[in-house]
């Protein structure tokens, strides 16, 4: 599907005329995501429960490799998954886009992430099939700073980031409503910073 253009504008227009625009996470993104997790974690779990029942712990772990796949969507998605969405559902995140960069909120105001203009090179927006990641590319001076700020996981996720799309970027949440619409308004939001801010 194309992006709208209706709401390219209002977003636009919006920050504009008020120096900022938000955009909410999709609860409908989030909800689609709890029902996997809830799904992978019971059919791990019923996966483990049948294995051991049959062979008991130490058999189920050292004949049947497929006791391990259970273990890891058990743990993956019931024990990390299923906490972090029921958090982002409380907390329901919202993407401010403002004449100085982009801030992510929780839902209790606090900041998760923030990015300035002065340190964004272009936007740029990954697509495949039904997926779609808008994506920062950062300065090289911004992208230097970040290595050497970071920590060891940091870095990690930065030269993945770096082999798949060439250089270092900011990934904005998929969890936004309007993701097709999104790297538009990021764009103008950026050359208005480029410009000062003049129509």
């Amino acid at each position: 599907m194309k992006a709208r253009p209706e709401i390219i504008d209002a977003h636009v227009q919006e920050l504009w005329r008020t120096g900022a625009t938000r955009i909410a996470s999709s609860t409908g993104k989030l909800v689609a995501c709890m029902v996997g997790a809830l799904g992978f974690t019971a059919i791990g779990g019923a996966g483990l429960t049948v294995v051991i029942g049959e062979r008991g712990v130490l058999g189920a772990f050292t004949s049947t490799p497929g006791s391990w796949v259970c273990l890891v969507a058990v743990l993956f998605f019931g024990v990390l998954g299923i906490p972090s969405l029921t958090i982002q559902l409380l907390r329901r995140q919202t993407l401010v886009i403002e004449r100085e960069g982009i801030r992510v909120l929780r839902g209790d105001g606090r900041q998760v992430a923030a990015l300035a203009w002065q340190n964004v090179a272009e936007i740029t927006q990954f697509r495949h099939r039904r997926t779609s990641m808008t994506n920062c590319v950062l300065t090289p001076e911004a992208a230097d700073l970040r290595r050497a700020t970071s920590g060891a996981v940091a870095r990690g996720l930065a030269r993945a980031d770096a082999a798949v799309v060439g250089t270092q970027v900011w990934t904005v949440p998929t969890i936004f409503k309007y993701q097709r619409e999104l790297p538009e308004i990021l764009r103008a939001a950026l050359h208005g910073y480029r410009t000062g801010w003049r129509l």
